[in-house]
């Protein structure tokens, strides 16, 4: 690990930092002809390798960001500073970071004069705010102080200082700093009051401003933070650190790509053209590129950039572009990025194999077995063994009627003996094995694969083909079908850790994707069908990965899983995850030592052909005996005095192979299959069948599981909006007094337990005292335009208080005095306000309704109003009239009978609709505002009243007394509780309060009367027959 400086006084060698860049990215990324100061390959044969980001040789490059190297570095070096005067850590803290500008802070080695020391040395905060940052008029370069652009040969006249800015902190706000006479006094404030004083340029001015890398880890604009830079450059630490941002991935710029390399660069460094073996297109400009150009650690573990592409496949025409990317063995697309945890993504995706590279892979292991195959109907090859499904089907239908969609693997008698009702086609072995003929599911043997390799993660299995099928004679003698299923049945290959899918079904591999397809052999080589498609990857790790200066993508995942600091994933979103249940039986032969003579084709039916009980715990059974072997000879023959003797059953007797002797125990007679039992006693009907230990489900294990019921707070579980509790509650339990609903005493006073609530309804009825002023010799005035006027005030004030909607409003006169005089007409009226809103969201429920119960009292509107009018002969007169309303207290809803003014209007007909609907309903339904909601309450039964629905009140039935709307709340448990002030007498509570809510919360509350509505019609009957009004509906205020 080298010791890196910062850098100050010189200008970069554009040469020696052109030889590094050349050695990183090849040709095509550079403004001048190199070639006379460096061995480059001939451009006609390379083409461009993408490895390196675009960059353009225009004028227009600096504006635009883009410029190529040596377009940029020709220019003087600038990089990026902050002119920071005074910035407290305070603010630091809150994530906030002064910006950085392209400015000069050096003066050049041939310049040394008395300036450079004033340039270059950092000064004191009163320094820096007497020294501001300058740009030049003339070369629109920017300097960290005059003394550093008098040395670059910069005039006074040509310059132009920097503004300086106060922070956004509470100096801002005060405002005192700005009216400062003096530099001493500038700074002394903001040393004191902790202001954040920076210099900016000028908004007219053309610098060049820094931008941030999102999430961007420190040394991504230095050089060696990582540690692993071994050989450091002086000309790439410069460029790193200057203000050419030209990103490259999660660089400020290549070069600091360059000095932060990936891994140490220890081992082996390929130094010449095609160690691989990869290499298509010979070029002896390229083997010299790769001889004589310098090595860089970036390109490890290739010498150079020039070597890695002597060793590829590709002359180089794709690269990192999120994006396509050529490697050895695939195509592909990419997207790398930081995760919110700082790990290092790349999502690698359409994947598609090299056919070349498929082919050669097949003919070397063809050279290497030089073996053949022939096909045989009933019989399949797997790892060089003949396993007869003939055999292993005839063995199954020895004791159950399995299900076999191709018959033609039995012999003719067996035919009739099998289930029907299975699906057969290998879509089924993705979704339900179990679903399957089973001949289907021997023939094509699935396995369950990793979707995922994470140090200590548990891993979800997906199905896979694991072998290869053959349905016809067409490779046979064919060397090349060998081994291609050599390949797909043994771990072998580079690209076998890549799973591949067509349409819904997956394969282990790309090879068992090939031996389970039509393809074809033309010129002596397998032609790769291209309907495959292989499964994307995902990998997540602490490190970077080197996915660009490498020649082998399989390679490099081999490398990701063998880290401790890397988890993988494979997109299995279209594959079928396995189910691996306990096993029922054992998932080898002779577990239970009583078995003498092996079968080999039931051995592997049982240990290897599936993951799935469906096939591999029928035939482990058959290789598991229960008991020892004995001399008893099982019934092999037909009693032909059986009820149920057939010909049939006879010869199928004898042709179904003995399948019972290692299902059945001592003491049970033993038959050589089910059909030798069907024809001999004791069978007394046609469905009787060997006894056998196994009650066979192919889904899920033998017995059942006790359900479990759901514990009592799991059904009440609050899954609404949630808050910190207030759990300092007065628990005595003596004390009789309860809240409003949702609140608690606490030290006296009612508390909320929840502060927060969701659409709440919310209703206000308050008065408002109203005085109406007119002058003037008009005879009317329109009471119910300006008491609406009123109503929409209010309406727009309560939409300051709090987010809500509207849901009613009305406006009501009830008291009315007489005309004062002649000149001066002044009515006074009290009108009753009723508004209904409901809250948008969750709120603040304390913060808010606190705010609606001291809203009348605060509310005070006037309004005035001016017009004239001309009438026939006389001379225009003028009138004019002033509206004042002040809100004054809370009060219960008009109940009609009370009532002194009350127009016939519909308006007062939709009021009561209105009040109906929340009568005797919950604060769930409705929240009537009024010291109500803050006092505390005593807690009667639903019993102790009588209901008036005409008035809308409780009677308590003791004291005959009254109780409005607004002055009672129905909890949710079905009471009634009104405010100890308003109590007749004191007395105890009818039964236990706590008991009773928590039995209602469990049980539910009953639909008493205390819940019912009047219909609409009856509620205008009432009114009709109260006060005689029979008009037509009019528009609601």
């Amino acid at each position: 690990m080298v010791a890196v400086a910062h850098l100050v006084g010189a200008q970069v060698n554009l040469t020696e930092l052109m030889t590094s860049y050349l050695s990183a990215c090849g040709l095509g990324y550079s403004c001048s002809d190199w070639s006379a100061s460096h061995r480059l390959p001939h451009t006609k044969t390379l083409k461009k390798s993408l490895l390196c980001p675009e960059c353009s040789c225009d004028d227009t490059c600096f504006e635009q960001r883009n410029c190529c190297p040596d377009k940029f570095f020709a220019r003087t070096y600038t990089r990026y500073r902050s002119a920071v005067v005074n910035f407290p850590q305070r603010l630091r803290r809150n994530y906030i970071e002064p910006e950085e500008y392209a400015v000069v802070d050096y003066c050049p080695p041939q310049n040394r004069t008395s300036y450079s020391r004033e340039c270059e040395i950092e000064g004191t905060p009163f320094s820096k705010l007497t020294n501001p940052p300058v740009t030049s008029l003339i070369t629109n370069v920017s300097y960290l102080n005059r003394k550093c652009a008098f040395c670059h040969g910069e005039s006074e006249k040509n310059l132009i200082d920097w503004n300086l800015s106060v922070g956004y902190d509470d100096c801002l706000r005060r405002r005192t700093i700005f009216y400062l006479s003096s530099y001493e006094e500038v700074m002394a404030y903001a040393q004191m009051w902790l202001c954040g004083l920076v210099y900016s340029p000028r908004d007219t001015m053309p610098v060049r401003r820094k931008t941030l890398l999102p999430q961007s880890p420190q040394y991504r604009t230095r050089c060696n933070v990582t540690g692993t830079w071994l050989e450091s450059i002086d000309e790439i630490q410069m460029a790193c650190e200057s203000s050419y941002d030209l990103r490259y991935r999660y660089y400020t710029n290549i070069f600091c790509a360059m000095c932060n390399p990936i891994g140490t660069g220890e081992g082996r460094v390929i130094a010449t053209c095609n160690v691989t073996g990869e290499w298509r297109e010979y070029d002896e400009s390229l083997v010299l590129a790769c001889e004589e150009n310098p090595a860089l650690q970036m390109a490890h573990p290739y010498k150079n950039v020039f070597c890695l592409f002597c060793n590829s496949r590709a002359s180089f025409s794709s690269g990192p572009r999120g994006r396509e990317y050529f490697y050895n063995d695939v195509i592909l697309e990419f997207d790398e990025y930081i995760s919110n945890t700082k790990k290092y993504m790349y999502i690698f995706r359409q994947i598609v194999f090299h056919n070349e590279s498929l082919q050669e892979e097949i003919q070397m292991y063809t050279e290497l077995n030089r073996t053949t195959e022939r096909y045989e109907h009933g019989v399949m090859t797997t790892k060089d063994a003949q396993i007869n499904i003939t055999y292993l089907l005839l063995k199954q239908l020895s004791l159950y009627p399995v299900p076999i969609c191709d018959k033609t693997l039995l012999p003719a008698i067996a035919r009739n003996y099998t289930a029907s009702d299975s699906l057969c086609n290998p879509q089924c072995m993705m979704e339900d094995p179990c679903q399957c003929g089973l001949d289907v599911a021997l023939s094509l043997p699935i396995t369950c694969i990793q979707d995922r390799f994470i140090p200590n993660g548990k891993p979800k299995l997906v199905r896979v083909f694991n072998a290869c099928s053959r349905m016809d004679d067409r490779f046979d003698g064919s060397l090349h079908f060998a081994a291609i299923r050599y390949l797909c049945e043994n771990s072998v290959s580079r690209h076998d850790i890549l799973p591949v899918s067509e349409d819904d079904l997956s394969f282990r591999n790309i090879y068992c994707f090939l031996c389970n397809s039509q393809f074809e052999i033309i010129d002596d080589k397998p032609q790769i069908p291209s309907s495959y498609s292989v499964h994307g990857v995902s990998v997540e790790c602490s490190h970077e990965l080197n996915i660009f200066y490498s020649t082998s993508f399989t390679d490099i995942i081999s490398t990701a899983m063998s880290s401790s600091q890397c988890n993988i994933w494979l997109n299995t979103a279209k594959s079928f995850e396995c189910e691996i249940p306990p096993p029922m039986f054992p998932d080898k032969c002779n577990v239970t030592k009583y078995l003498e003579i092996n079968d080999p084709d039931v051995q592997w039916a049982c240990e290897e052909s599936h993951y799935s009980k469906y096939v591999s715990t029928r035939y482990c059974e058959q290789c598991n005996p229960q008991a020892p072997y004995t001399e008893d000879k099982p019934i092999e023959t037909c009693d032909n005095q059986s009820t149920h003797y057939d010909q049939s059953y006879k010869e199928a007797c004898e042709l179904f192979p003995d399948a019972v002797f290692s299902l059945l125990f001592p003491t049970e007679t033993r038959y050589k299959n089910r059909f030798c039992k069907f024809c001999n006693p004791p069978c007394v009907d046609a469905d009787c069948t060997v006894p056998s230990r196994l009650n066979f489900d192919c889904r899920s294990n033998p017995g059942s599981s006790a359900v479990r019921p759901p514990l009592l707070n799991m059904l009440f579980r609050f899954n609404g909006v949630s808050t910190e509790l207030n759990v300092n509650g007065d628990n005595d339990p003596t004390n009789y007094y309860v809240c409003y609903p949702g609140k608690i005493l606490v030290g006296g006073n009612c508390s909320a337990l929840f502060n927060i609530d969701v659409s709440t309804k919310y209703t206000l009825n308050f008065e408002v005292d109203v005085t109406i002023e007119q002058s003037g010799s008009e005879d009317e005035f329109d009471v119910t335009s300006r008491l609406n006027s009123v109503l929409t005030e209010i309406q727009h004030r309560l939409l300051f208080l709090f987010p809500n909607t509207l849901k009613d409003r009305f406006i009501f006169p009830i008291q009315k005095s007489s005309v004062v005089n002649e000149s001066n007409r002044t009515t006074q009226l009290t009108a009753l306000v009723y508004v209904q809103t409901e809250a948008k969201g969750s709120v603040n429920r304390p913060l808010v309704e606190d705010a609606l119960y001291h809203f009348p009292s605060t509310f005070l509107f006037m309004i005035e109003e001016r017009s004239s009018s001309m009438r026939p002969g006389m001379f225009p007169v003028s009138s004019s009239s002033t509206l004042t309303a002040r809100g004054t207290h809370h009060v219960a809803p008009l109940s009609g009978s009370d009532n002194k003014f009350v127009p016939s209007t519909a308006a007062y007909i939709d009021y009561l609709v209105s009040l109906n609907a929340s009568f005797l309903q919950t604060p769930l339904t409705n929240v009537f505002i009024g010291p109500l909601l803050f006092c505390k309450q005593r807690v009667y039964n639903r019993s102790d009243f009588h209901v008036d629905y005409k008035h809308f009140e409780l009677i308590l039935k003791s004291s005959h007394r009254r109780f409005q709307m607004g002055e009672f709340v129905v909890a949710l448990n079905g009471s009634i509780q009104i405010c100890e002030q308003n109590e007749p007498l004191l007395q105890s509570p009818k039964d236990n309060i706590p008991l009773r809510i928590f039995t209602l919360t469990c049980t539910g509350i009953d639909k008493t009367d205390m819940e019912r509505k009047q219909p609409v019609s009856d509620i205008q009957d009432q009114f009709t027959n109260h006060y005689g009004y029979q008009g037509t509906k009019e528009p609601r205020p």
